[in-house]
C-alpha cells in the first residue's frame, strides 16, 4: 500500500486514472501514460491495483491510497 497526504483528486479523476492519455497535468506536459502503464504491468503478473481518495469521512486528511496486490506463488 502506498499512501500520501497531498491534495488528493476528484472522484472524476479517480474514475479516469487508468485511462490512457488522461492527465490533470497538461500544463506540466503530462502524457497520461504513467498509471495505465503501471496497471498493465501489475496485471501482466496477475496482480491488481486500486486507487482510493482519502475524502471519505473515515479519513481526517486528504491524499490518495494506492493498493497493489499480487497472488502468492508457490514453487513446485
Amino acid at each position: 500500500m502506498i499512501e500520501d497526504n497531498g491534495e488528493g483528486c476528484s472522484e472524476e479523476s479517480l474514475e479516469k486514472m487508468f485511462e490512457p492519455f488522461f492527465t490533470t497535468k497538461k500544463a506540466q506536459n503530462g502524457t497520461g501514460l504513467g498509471m495505465p502503464s503501471i496497471k498493465s504491468i501489475v496485471e501482466q503478473y496477475g496482480g491488481n491495483i486500486q486507487v482510493e481518495g482519502k475524502t471519505k469521512p473515515e479519513y481526517d486528511e486528504t491524499g490518495l491510497i494506492i493498493k497493489i496486490s499480487f497472488p502468492i506463488h508457490a514453487e513446485s
